[in-house]
């Protein structure tokens, strides 16, 4: 629902009772606040008739041009530009109607046309930023007002691809449609601010022009205000901390409107050391309260909650100007040089850093996997070895040795041995894995004689029971035997047979390759 002027320039909501300020921002203020606006509107309203002659174009044009009307329209403009007027005077003052005539009248249909549909990183974060911009403002949260700022914001990102968007763009971009009320004109107003004005790459990818331009706000608090600038430095509450909205946004989004659009009307004529005259008057006009704060974090509410209810632009706007002392724009430049030297090699610095952080980080995790690549190569090597070990003990066996150490005669069956556990002489070739392992003990010779007479002779007598061992011992050793072939025709061909009982010589084991070979042929077990 559109609002209804009146007469301090706030605007009423039918409906639900709203204040809106003349820009369609919500107003609330305490009394002493109200009181404050209308005065600053009356005094506004009196200088309107001194700006009859700035109503024409052209007059603006040679005004900003010849440097005795230029003195004449900067003493105007520090009174603050009627509201009707700024739309006339920034578009003009600024530059920017030269610059539209050198890019050409259908230059910017042309980019949005020629980029229509076109999507890229920049675009996604417009979007994304469309509805966080001023939420509250009845014509920036409506459709047809995020369609406005949208099409600005990307004929500025595909007109300069080296900025591209920058995240306060948003908030400058805004206001300016809000004040000059052209889609168009508010774009060449941006370009110029943003090309012209305000200090090269302070919305590079580094915002290396913003970290130059704090550097040189700080230097002049230090020559300004001493004793402040040194309090701060003990709350160790950094510069950075309290301006960087101020200088991204042009305080457009720490200021009520009507306030930041005051101080635009002086950056459209006198340049970006407005940022800086701006800055030490908010520190100016807060010194006392600021040297009272105990710590960083006091410091930086204390100043965002004055900015955000400066309405007193009348006072605070002659504070800037002749609060301050003088602030030659030589001054702004040398200190400038200085600050970029200084930016310029922390940035170079910090780059290195980050270079040498991520290297640090690459052979860390090289090493890691190194080792963890060594450890799981150490583990292979050792369930290898341990596996080779289960499945080929060692080839020495409990026997009952002769006093001069030679064996007698094995103590384990062949038929509770794998294949790879019988001895060898010579050289073998490496024999495949067992299908089942024997049982963990096996008896003795004796123990099988003494268990298999005993048991027999519970069921036939002592003597037969002796006799039927013996002979049940015989039928065992034969079938051992025959098992041993088995076992053995599973085993490799190159076995070589017993040391103490060769029965197959290496020159039958040549002639014969096919032929089946007992290892214990001959051999008495039992």
């Amino acid at each position: 629902m559109a609002p209804s002027p009146r007469t301090n320039g706030t605007h009423r909501i039918l409906g639900p009772l709203q204040l809106l300020d003349m820009y369609g921002f919500p107003l609330d203020l305490t009394a002493e606040e109200e009181a404050t606006r209308e005065k600053c509107f009356s005094t506004q309203m009196k200088a309107t008739k001194r700006w009859d002659n700035y109503t024409d174009p052209a007059r603006i044009l040679r005004a900003s041009k010849s440097r005795l009307k230029a003195d004449q329209l900067k003493k105007k403009v520090r009174t603050g530009v009627p509201p009707s007027l700024r739309p006339l005077i920034w578009f003009y003052a600024s530059g920017a109607a030269e610059r539209q005539d050198l890019g050409g009248p259908k230059y910017y249909r042309r980019l949005l046309k020629e980029h229509k549909g076109e999507e890229n990183k920049s675009t996604h974060v417009i979007d994304l930023d469309l509805p966080r911009t001023f939420p509250g403002n009845i014509h920036t949260c409506s459709e047809e007002g995020m369609a406005k700022l949208r099409r600005v914001l990307v004929a500025f990102a595909f007109h300069n691809p080296t900025i591209g968007y920058c995240q306060s763009l948003n908030y400058i971009a805004a206001l300016l449609i809000l004040v000059v009320n052209d889609e168009e004109k508010a774009f060449w107003v941006l370009v110029v601010l943003i090309e012209d004005i305000l200090y090269r790459n302070t919305y590079s990818q580094d915002l290396m022009g913003c970290l130059v331009e704090q550097r040189v706000l700080k230097h002049l608090l230090d020559k300004k205000m001493p004793k402040l600038s040194r309090h701060l430095d003990e709350l160790q509450c950094d510069i950075s901390l309290i301006a960087t909205e101020w200088l991204l946004t042009v305080y457009v989004k720490s200021m009520p409107a009507e306030t930041a659009a005051r101080v635009l009307d002086s950056v459209f004529q006198e340049g970006s050391k407005m940022l800086f005259r701006v800055a030490l008057a908010l520190f100016k006009l807060n010194e006392k309260a600021l040297l009272e704060t105990q710590h960083m974090g006091e410091a930086v509410q204390l100043m965002q909650r004055y900015t955000a209810h400066l309405h007193a632009r009348d006072m605070f706007m002659k504070t800037a100007f002749d609060g301050i002392g003088s602030l030659a724009m030589s001054s702004v430049r040398k200190s400038r040089k200085t600050a970029q030297k200084i930016v310029e090699g922390e940035l170079a610095e910090r780059v290195m850093r980050r270079t040498q952080f991520q290297q640090e980080r690459m052979e860390a995790a090289n090493r890691m996997n190194g080792t963890a690549t060594t450890s799981s190569q150490a583990n292979t090597t050792k369930s290898a070895t341990i596996e080779m070990k289960v499945e080929r003990p060692d080839d020495r066996l409990t026997s009952d040795n002769d006093d001069d150490g030679s064996a007698s005669g094995s103590s384990l069956s062949s038929e509770h041995l794998p294949t790879e556990q019988l001895p060898s002489a010579g050289p073998r070739s490496p024999s495949p894995p067992p299908e089942s392992k024997p049982p963990p003990n096996t008896p003795s010779r004796k123990q099988s004689k003494k268990y298999n007479g005993e048991q027999t002779g519970k069921q036939t007598g002592r003597q037969t029971g002796k006799q039927t061992g013996k002979l049940q011992s015989e039928s065992e050793n034969s079938e051992s035997d025959s098992s041993d072939e088995c076992l053995l025709d599973s085993a490799s061909e190159t076995a070589a047979p017993h040391p103490d009982k060769q029965t197959l010589g290496n020159k039958e084991a040549t002639d014969q390759p096919q032929k089946k070979r007992s290892l214990f042929k001959g051999v008495a077990l039992f």
